[in-house]
């Protein structure tokens, strides 16, 4: 029993460090790629006239850009970090827990949604060369944030549906990774997806039952996080809201009519 005990042990390392092995190679893959699309994107840039040859990515400013997805990207779990752990002690528990380094490594490659959520606009008609064209004419840049604006302002109900969707399933992630060591001794099942996603909802509408809540020190600044996105996003829902209730220009005009039809017919009565 002890043999087969170690023996799963040792199986359950080897494809641990295989999948660190395979995400070092998949991390180095990606930064290369931020380079070699910023590289391209600047020879097209000259060859169309948007920018000179003496242009590069240090006097054009893009580094800055470059530079930041690059190092959205690099943080990242590690298989040479397995076994590093760090402490917090709770006072209010007096309680002492431990944290894996790749657990935490792991919440901020989430950061990595952005690239799936921008490949998601090359396949609107806000992305492409045409909208480019039409963009230079009136003096603005088709970019990633014009592309959002556009989605947002055609179709506002599945952008509030899908933002709603991923901030409370990277929330609740984030707030079970960072909870869920104390839950024995805070008594607050944090272990489950389902209690932690049920804090992200009423932190998000401001509802604060108060029934369960974050407790240690990066389990709060989660809960600050969330709570201004949450105002945001709850803002932009009335916005949808308001928009959605707003009458047409015939709808307006209808309206109008029967509020003057309705006010004739009291004025006889």
């Amino acid at each position: 029993m002890h043999k087969n005990v170690e023996l799963n042990d040792n199986v359950s390392e080897t494809i641990k460090t295989w999948i660190g092995n395979l995400d070092i190679l998949c991390t180095i893959c990606l930064i290369s790629s931020v380079y070699i699309r910023y590289d391209i994107w600047l020879a097209w840039s000259i060859s169309v006239n948007m920018l000179t040859t003496y242009d590069d990515f240090k006097n054009t400013g893009i580094w800055k850009n470059m530079m930041a997805e690059m190092l959205a990207v690099f943080v990242a779990p590690y298989s040479f970090l397995y076994g590093f752990r760090f402490k917090e002690y709770v006072k209010e528990y007096d309680t002492e827990i431990e944290y894996e380094v790749n657990d935490v490594l792991m919440v901020f490659m989430f950061f990595r949604l952005f690239y799936l959520i921008r490949f998601s606009f090359y396949m609107t008609d806000f992305l492409n060369p045409r909208t480019q064209r039409v963009c230079n004419i009136y003096g603005c840049h088709s970019d990633s944030f014009f592309a959002l604006k556009a989605v947002v302002k055609q179709m506002p109900e599945i952008y509030l549906v899908f933002s709603l969707s991923i901030s409370i399933f990277v929330g609740g992630y984030c707030l079970k990774i960072f909870e869920a060591p104390l839950s024995e001794a805070s008594s607050q099942d944090f272990t489950k997806m389902s209690n932690a996603m049920w804090n992200m909802i009423i932190t998000m509408t401001s509802c604060g039952y108060g029934d369960i809540w974050p407790k240690t020190f990066c389990g709060r600044i989660v809960g600050v996080i969330i709570s201004f996105w949450g105002v945001l996003i709850l803002s932009f829902f009335v916005v949808t809201v308001t928009d959605k209730l707003k009458f047409t220009d015939n709808e307006l005009r209808s309206y109008n009519l029967i509020i003057r039809l309705m006010t004739k017919s009291n004025l006889k009565k």
